[in-house]
């Protein structure tokens, strides 16, 4: 930075660039009386218009002298007033420059805020759940080989022969009991070998009982 006489900047004050500085050098610029330079020689007196009358390659050097000299203080009061312009405009870079750190520095601490509030309240709806840890299923050392269940087919149809002591009436009656037991004790033997296998016991289909008309023939010799 440069001191105020070289037209610098002596202090980072924004406001005192703006409104002290700027205008002085503004002011200080129109302050320049131009008119004295071009016409000093004229309000000298009428010995001096004689003079320069008498010699006017002198009086055109000192009226170029005080024309550059006019020039050069405007130029240097322009280029005064650009560099604290430049300075200032520098000044508000740097100061919008801080502004937008701030603000970025504060959109991350609400984003993080933020995102620590809605995980409190996922946190909150969540619940631990309980795991049961359940015992492992161990082989036995020894495989146990099953029996398998072999059923027998009971053929009815040898039921109908029956011994020629009983009467008619009594052989049916007995057959009927013995159908009906026949059947109970199958049922029961196919549940418990589907328990213990856990698949159907494949056994041959018996055939189904037909009703035929009894042949009383069979009882010609009872009773002679």
């Amino acid at each position: 930075m440069l001191d105020e006489n070289g037209g610098g900047m002596a202090g980072n004050d924004l406001r005192t660039l703006i409104e002290s500085r700027i205008p002085e050098h503004r002011t200080a610029s129109s302050r320049v009386p131009l008119a004295t330079f071009f016409y000093k020689p004229l309000l000298a007196g009428p010995d001096n218009l004689t003079r320069i009358d008498c010699d006017r390659n002198v009086a055109f050097e000192e009226t170029k002298q005080f024309a550059l000299q006019s020039l050069a203080s405007v130029a240097y009061q322009i280029n005064t007033l650009a560099r604290d312009l430049l300075d200032m405009l520098d000044l508000q870079t740097d100061k919008i420059s801080s502004l937008t750190s701030q603000v970025d520095n504060i959109d991350v601490v609400v984003n993080i805020h933020k995102e620590k509030l809605a995980r409190r309240e996922i946190g909150a709806l969540t619940t631990n759940k309980s795991l049961q840890k359940q015992p492992k299923i161990i082989a036995p050392a020894a495989q146990v080989r099953r029996n398998l269940l072999l059923a027998n087919v009971v053929v009815i149809n040898a039921l109908h022969t029956s011994s020629s002591s009983y009467s008619s009436i009594n052989v049916m009656v007995a057959i009927e009991r013995k159908k009906e037991l026949l059947k109970r004790k199958f049922s029961e033997l196919f549940k418990f070998r589907q328990h213990m296998t856990g698949s159907f016991l494949l056994v041959e289909p018996t055939q189904r009982y037909k009703r035929t008309p009894i042949d009383f023939s069979v009882l010609d010799g009872i009773g002679h």
